[in-house]
């Protein structure tokens, strides 16, 4: 957690003020306590950022394969009767909707919820199409085409002034000109002249206006501002190319999908690291320096021709989604909460 906050140029003690003046935080905490009837629940907000804010029973949406190193803690918890359930990721309703990206104007470019959708988690439909063609994708595969799955998050394609379109976060790179390097060589890589011809590119381009300015998009290629990420990657897509985020690569392990990441900032890079230790995917770093960057593009392209190439990704994306299934998601995770212990 300390990582994460000072990527964002923070204190410890800066973040927990943020956290206590976080209107949505407060205003959901304030409906907790009605809904569950838990009137002295509490928003924490003091530091340690981290080690002892832990209930009897904790659910953890991974496995422990792929859990962080935390043997010290676990010892520490355990002597505390603090207990934790692995119960690998708590995966969306079909046709939830993510990759929307984060602007102010956001409510200007996406359509508000109806009364129906908003029983949908993620319920906004695409600002390019109203619908999202599924079943063009659907078509795809059963047509034997392959589907590769691109997108980078919510964050970098926002207009966070840490994180987003406009910012470097310390690299070379804005974010607009990081996502469209990532474009472009997919697009160079396995683009085709022909719409039914080749790989069906699948991307999620987020919300800007610019986002493919100056990006030449092959006729295999679906673009859209938001996509049912979810849904997508239970066609099992040939390739996830990803910033990374901790959502998109559970979802992916989950599919039993191998990654490309091509991470941005915070907890990406280390998911990228992860990815490419346990061989099921390859990791292209946000560069740092002019040359890097220069030469980014290509880097991407060639990882995104050897995981698409290599046999050995995808078998040990196949390994890893097989302990997630068995850690029981949903199911398990109700379970455990009915029985109140681990």
């Amino acid at each position: 957690m300390e990582k994460i906050v000072q990527t964002g140029g923070l204190t410890g003690a800066e973040f927990c003020k943020l956290l206590s003046e976080n209107s949505p935080q407060l205003e959901a905490i304030e409906a907790l306590k009605k809904d569950l009837e838990l009137p002295d629940l509490t928003l924490n907000t003091s530091l340690p950022l981290h080690g002892d804010h832990y209930s009897d029973l904790n659910l953890v949406t991974t496995t422990e394969e792929l859990a962080d190193e935390w043997a010290d803690d676990a010892a520490t918890y355990a002597a505390q009767g603090k207990a934790f359930a692995f119960v690998g990721p708590l995966i969306d309703v079909a046709g939830a909707k993510r990759c929307a990206g984060f602007k102010r104007e956001v409510e200007e470019l996406l359509p508000k919820r109806s009364s129906e959708e908003s029983l949908k988690l993620h319920g906004r439909s695409s600002a390019v199409d109203e619908e999202f063609p599924m079943g063009v994708v659907e078509s795809a595969v059963a047509a034997g085409r392959s589907i590769v799955l691109v997108s980078m998050g919510t964050v970098i394609t926002g207009d966070s002034s840490n994180h987003g379109w406009g910012a470097t976060d310390g690299s070379s790179m804005t974010g607009k000109q990081l996502c469209q390097a990532v474009f472009k060589a997919v697009f160079a890589e396995l683009g085709d002249p022909a719409e039914g011809g080749g790989n069906l590119l699948v991307v999620a381009v987020g919300p800007q206006a610019d986002a493919l300015e100056g990006v030449e998009v092959p006729a295999n290629a679906l673009c859209r501002n938001i996509l049912p990420q979810v849904d997508i990657l239970r066609l099992k897509p040939r390739v996830f190319v990803t910033h990374g985020g901790q959502n998109s690569f559970m979802e992916s392990m989950f599919a039993g999908t191998p990654l490309v990441v091509c991470p941005g900032f915070a907890d990406q890079p280390a998911n990228g690291a992860k990815a490419q230790a346990m061989k099921v995917g390859l990791c292209v770093d946000r560069p740092v320096s002019e040359e890097a960057a220069a030469r980014y593009e290509g880097d991407v392209r060639d990882a995104l021709r050897q995981v698409s190439e290599v046999p050995a990704f995808k078998h040990s994306a196949d390994r890893v989604a097989q302990g997630l299934r068995e850690a029981g998601g949903v199911d398990r995770a109700i379970q455990l909460l009915i029985e109140g212990r681990a």
